[in-house]
């Protein structure tokens, strides 16, 4: 867009200089005809002296021949053609004067030429070094540009560092809330193995009342066989319950130690994500770090750019005070706007038609500069009213957009393109921005 400013700058400028060029020779070649004229009638008058000459030796000649018929008319036919002579001379003599003023004049003229060419020549100059000079701010605006995507990137990463460290979080609260539940299941897991261990003292302490009893009847019971070997089965019996609880005592055991071995294990995995988000905080700290110094270059370039334009645009305006001098009329610098209508702002804008119904503005490419109608600027109090109640009033100045105008119905249809439009609004405001098209009529003038 800058490009496109500077181009229509020069633009501006060369057309102006190419007028002033064009004014100048139409001037020298105005002179070179008066010029020509004055020697034609410095001819004529050269012939007309010849002529008068030879009247004046015929006259002589005739003179001597009448000298001795009339003396007197002689005298006074002399004196009329002294006379005549005279005039001639004289009329010769001012033409010859005003020969030379004419010559000091295609001087003067001249010279203002080769003024005009200097200052053409100057205007160049200035017209290249605006261009040089919007270039570096292009290029700087460039790496401003460049600055905040890579602010914005490493602001990504470090949000997805966040992200990370929320989920590392959640995790090592996940696993605490495991750790907590495997805790639980091995504090039940001991109150079994207390219970088991009860009832294994409570089936001894049966058991070896069995055997007393069982000693007092062997010594009873010899000669019996068959009771004898009664008992033993039940012994037996009892036996094989006594090791099925003491296995069921081992497997508790076993459970406890590997409750243990999984609570060392997560000791040593929440460590291990400690350190995890120990790093993950010292990175970010470092691009905080990072963001900050990127963040002070930034305003730097800020500042940079800042003193670029005002150098720009007191260049711009020592270069339009050079237009003042070569177009011998002066402009209001009130009328004179840096940076004004160069960005499209009716995009998404809703508005209304002329059968208020609801339209949206896409696709909008702006005219860059202010509004003006036969040199004057437009203000939202010079239009009708259908458009003028539809913008942000009062404003200092109009813009133009061109945009493609959406029919917006809601739910009836979707919205289809049906015409690529200017667009208006009121220039200087930033929030709330109003937009309306149509027919515009400026002070009772359609305007085209």
């Amino acid at each position: 867009m800058q490009t496109l400013l500077s181009e229509e700058v020069n633009l501006d400028a060369e057309a102006v200089l190419l007028k002033q060029a064009e004014h100048w020779h139409q001037l020298y070649l105005d002179l070179e005809a008066t010029c020509a004229k004055a020697k034609r009638e410095q001819a004529m008058l050269q012939q007309q002296l010849n002529e008068a000459l030879d009247r004046e030796r015929h006259w002589a000649a005739k003179n001597l021949e009448l000298r001795s018929h009339d003396a007197r008319e002689e005298a006074l036919h002399k004196a009329r053609l002294a006379e005549q002579l005279a005039n001639s001379r004289l009329l010769c003599q001012n033409k010859e004067e005003s020969l030379c003023m004419l010559r000091c004049q295609v001087e003067a003229k001249d010279e203002e030429l080769d003024k005009v060419r200097r200052e053409q020549r100057q205007g160049m100059e200035l017209c290249k070094r605006l261009e040089k000079t919007l270039a570096q701010m292009a290029e700087k605006e460039r790496l401003a540009d460049q600055k905040d995507a890579e602010l914005s990137k490493t602001k990504t990463e470090l949000q997805k560092e966040k992200d990370i460290c929320a989920r590392a979080l959640q995790e090592v609260r996940e696993q605490s809330k495991a750790e907590a539940s495997l805790r639980q299941q091995l504090g039940d897991l001991k109150d079994q193995q207390r219970g088991l261990a009860r009832e294994n003292e409570q089936l001894r302490r049966p058991l070896e009342e069995e055997v007393a009893k069982r000693a007092a009847l062997a010594q009873q019971l010899t000669s019996t066989g068959l009771l004898l070997k009664g008992k033993e089965e039940e012994n037996a019996a009892l036996r094989s319950q006594l090791v099925a609880k003491e296995e069921e005592v081992e497997t508790l055991r076993r459970a406890s130690r590997r409750a243990s071995l999984s609570e060392q294990q997560t000791e040593a995995e929440r460590a291990e994500l400690a350190r995890k988000l120990a790093e993950v905080a010292q990175r970010a700290a470092t691009k905080d770090q990072l963001c900050e110094q990127k963040d002070s270059e930034l305003g730097k370039l800020r500042t940079e750019l800042k003193t670029e334009r005002s150098l720009c645009q007191s260049a711009m305006q020592e270069a339009g005070s050079r237009e003042v001098g070569l177009n011998g009329t002066a402009t209001d610098s009130a009328d004179r706007c840096w940076n004004c209508c160069e960005t499209p702002k009716c995009e998404g804008v809703q508005s209304t038609a002329a059968n208020y119904a609801p339209v949206v503005f896409k696709n909008c490419v702006v005219k860059v500069g202010k509004w003006e109608v036969k040199g004057t600027v437009v203000k939202p109090q010079m239009l009708q009213t259908t458009i003028r109640m539809k913008l942000n009033v009062p404003a200092d100045y109009m813009c133009r957009e061109k945009c493609a105008v959406l029919d917006d119905n809601g739910a009836i249809r979707p919205p289809t393109l049906f015409s690529q439009q200017w667009v208006y609004r009121a220039g200087g405001v930033t929030e709330d921005v109003k937009c309306a098209f149509g027919t515009t009529y400026v002070d009772g003038e359609m305007a085209s």
